[in-house]
């Protein structure tokens, strides 16, 4: 009878340890878990360093004219009356220098 007991008292623990560590919710979820928020708190740092760019892009539009003229003149690709444009080809990295002998 005695034996019942540890039979089952045994079995009851090898499965509640197999549910901590193997069941949902537990320690392997744990893991997995907290690498996903690393990642995110990662990309989250990311992001503010980013918008910390931006914003001070943004306060630097608004007061500096010269600024403003050089960024429109960047992103749209727009030129003065009389300045002339150099359109040079772009570095082809995927060929091989056999290839590009021909």
């Amino acid at each position: 009878m005695k034996g019942k007991y540890i039979a089952i008292f045994l079995i009851l623990v090898f499965w509640g340890s197999y549910m901590i560590i193997f069941g949902k919710n537990g320690y392997l979820d744990l893991c997995r878990l907290q690498k996903e928020k690393n990642l995110i708190c990662q990309k989250n740092q990311l992001f503010e360093q980013e918008n910390s760019i931006l914003r001070h892009q943004i306060e630097r539009i608004k007061s500096d004219s010269d600024y403003l003229e050089f960024f429109i003149r960047q992103k749209m690709g727009l030129v003065k009356e009389g300045e002339r444009v150099f359109l040079l080809p772009e570095k082809n990295c995927n060929r091989s220098p056999q290839s590009a002998q021909r």
